[in-house]
């Protein structure tokens, strides 16, 4: 009986000193005081990720498998600009793990990659509508509601719309008195 709890005790063990090595090589890798080769740094990113994933796969029922599947999809998405990819690790998380912390931060970055990579507006407002439907009280509202509200508006002129739209409330708060 002793053996069998070593064993469930060790689940993962491995993997995750795997996981540290990578880690650390991303940290060395990304700290400035190495001068590497850009793409001996994808490289590690790239692993570091994949590793995350092998994990989740292969525990996913670890309460640190949804963490090691967001950090996988921030790393597709920030460092590796592999965009698709950060959208099927995300989806992963709303599917398998709808329920922890991470799956409302995962949802809303799949709709901002839909929507600021991709240009997929039709699709990204529709995961924005279903992120600020799902997760009402999440802290992220405000922004998904900023986005819907000026998608498919190009960068040079945004900054002048919201301005146009501030001093428009501005006036409306003026007129009701408020």
């Amino acid at each position: 009986m002793m053996l069998g709890m070593g064993l469930v005790g060790c689940q993962g063990g491995d993997d995750t000193a795997s996981i540290k090595e990578k880690e650390a090589a991303y940290r060395a890798a990304t700290s400035g005081a190495q001068n590497m080769d850009p793409a001996e740094k994808q490289a590690i990113q790239r692993d570091l990720a994949e590793a995350y994933m092998a994990y989740s796969a292969e525990h996913p029922t670890d309460p640190q498998a949804p963490e090691y599947l967001y950090r996988a999809g921030e790393m597709f998405e920030t460092n590796l600009a592999d965009f698709q990819k950060a959208i099927d690790v995300f989806d992963q998380i709303t599917t398998k793990y709808p329920d922890t912390k991470r799956a409302p931060d995962a949802l809303f970055r799949k709709a901002y990659i839909y929507h600021n990579y991709f240009q997929n507006f039709e699709e990204a407002k529709a995961l924005f509508s279903s992120f600020i439907e799902t997760y009402p009280d999440d802290e992220l509202v405000p922004s998904a509601e900023f986005e819907i509200k000026y998608m498919g508006v190009p960068n040079d002129e945004l900054l002048d719309k919201i301005r146009k739209d501030s001093s428009v409330q501005e006036e409306s708060d003026e007129f009701s008195g408020s």
